[in-house]
């Protein structure tokens, strides 16, 4: 049987919803990370980086085609290098970054796992907590400056389009 567009609305009418504001998920509350949340983020970092490397056979292959894939290292001719480092860019803690190699005449992937270890290991102890500390204070600071620069940038804004 078919059916007049106006049947077909009045049939399906009740499917999903017509309202976008339905859709809106609104913004996500923030909550400030603290030196506790950095330390465990790090530390999983750390791990993941240790057994990315454990697993990661493809030393004699192009490093384009087979990059390593650990969030700390980096493939390098020769070998690989890794920065310790806090988020996703890897922002440095201030640690000089370390270089391995790994090729016919030296394999240091037990030297560099060993080391992820023992630094791990000081991380865990707390060693680095006055370094989290520093790195959430520039974060702030970072913030603060970036309300500001929004805020001129309008304010230029405006004021261009009063003049014209």
């Amino acid at each position: 049987m078919a059916m007049t567009l106006t049947q077909l609305n009045e049939l399906f009418g009740s499917f999903g919803s017509r309202d976008k504001a339905h859709l809106r998920v609104g913004k996500k509350e923030y909550q400030a990370t603290t030196v506790e949340e950095m330390r465990q983020q790090t530390i999983d970092r750390i791990t993941e980086t240790i057994d990315t490397i454990n697993k990661f056979s493809d030393w004699n292959t192009p490093m384009k085609s087979h990059p390593l894939g650990a969030p700390m290292a980096k493939r390098e001719l020769g070998g690989f290098r890794v920065k310790v480092g806090f988020g996703v860019k890897n922002e440095s803690l201030g640690l000089e970054q370390m270089l391995y190699t790994m090729n016919r005449k030296s394999d240091e992937k037990a030297t560099a796992i060993a080391e992820l270890k023992t630094i791990e290991q000081h991380m865990k102890n707390g060693a680095f907590d006055l370094v989290f500390a520093d790195k959430l204070t520039l974060y702030r600071e970072r913030a603060a400056l970036a309300k500001q620069a929004k805020s001129a940038k309008r304010d230029n804004v405006q004021q261009f389009a009063r003049a014209a």
